[in-house]
C-alpha cells in the first residue's frame, strides 16, 4: 500500500481544537499516512491556548494570524472578551448584536493561498483537508482559493454554521457564487462522526489506488 500527505488545516481554532484532536488521534499513527496539521487563530490568549496544548507534537504547528483576503499586518480583530466569535468585520451581526468597533486587537493577516507558498506546503500530491470557523470571513478563504486556482486542490471542506456567519456580514451571495461555479460539496463540521466517515472514505480510497 503506498504512502500519502495528508494536510490538515483548521481555521479558527478558538478553546475548543477537538477536529485537530480527532484528526491526530486517527490518522497520526498510520504507517501509510503522512501527517500535517495547520492551526490557525487570530485571538491571542485563543493562540496562546493551543500552543500550549499542542506544544509536544511535532506535526502540529499553531499561527497567531488572521486568514483572509489580503497580507497586512494591521488588521483589525473585533473581539468579544474572552468569548467566541471575534471577527475582522465591522459590520459582522452576531446573536448578542454588532461588534463594539472601540474593542479589537490589531493582528496580522496573510491569504490562505500564500501562507501554502511560503510553507512550500505540497498540496498537488496531497490529500487536503480545510475546515473554517471564522466568523464571515469563510467568503475571503474561498475567493482566495478561487482566484488562485487551489479550490480544487481542496478534497473536503468541514464547516461550522458556514452559511449562517456569511449571511452576517451580507456575503451570501458571493459564497454561492463560487460554489456553484466550482460544484463543492461541503461536510457538515457540526456532526463530527459524518466528517470523519468522509475523511476516512477519501483517504482510503487514495491508499488503494
Amino acid at each position: 500500500m503506498k504512502k500519502i500527505n495528508l494536510n490538515y488545516f483548521d481555521l479558527g481554532l478558538a478553546s475548543n481544537p477537538d477536529m485537530i484532536l480527532r484528526i491526530y488521534s486517527k490518522y497520526n499513527n498510520n504507517n501509510n499516512i503522512n501527517l500535517n496539521i495547520y492551526g490557525f487563530e487570530a485571538t491571542k490568549h485563543f493562540y496562546d491556548f493551543n500552543v500550549d496544548k499542542f506544544k509536544n507534537h511535532d506535526n502540529i504547528k499553531i499561527y497567531h494570524v488572521a486568514i483572509g483576503n489580503e497580507n497586512k499586518n494591521d488588521c483589525k480583530l473585533y473581539t468579544w472578551g474572552n468569548q467566541y466569535g471575534n471577527t475582522i468585520y465591522s459590520n459582522y451581526k452576531a446573536n448578542a448584536g454588532r461588534v463594539n468597533k472601540a474593542n479589537y486587537e490589531v493582528v496580522n493577516m496573510m491569504r490562505l493561498s500564500d501562507f501554502i507558498k511560503n510553507n512550500n506546503i505540497d498540496i498537488d500530491n496531497s490529500i487536503n483537508i480545510l475546515k473554517m470557523n471564522i466568523e464571515g470571513a469563510e467568503i475571503d478563504v474561498m475567493k482566495n482559493l478561487y482566484e488562485t486556482n487551489l479550490i480544487s486542490k481542496i478534497s473536503l471542506y468541514l464547516t461550522i454554521s458556514y452559511f449562517k456567519d456569511v449571511d452576517k456580514v451580507n456575503k451570501r451571495a458571493e459564497l454561492d457564487d463560487i460554489l456553484n461555479k466550482c460544484e463543492i460539496n461541503h461536510s457538515n463540521y457540526n456532526d463530527r462522526n459524518k466528517s470523519l466517515e468522509k475523511c476516512d472514505e477519501i483517504i482510503f480510497s487514495s491508499l488503494s489506488n
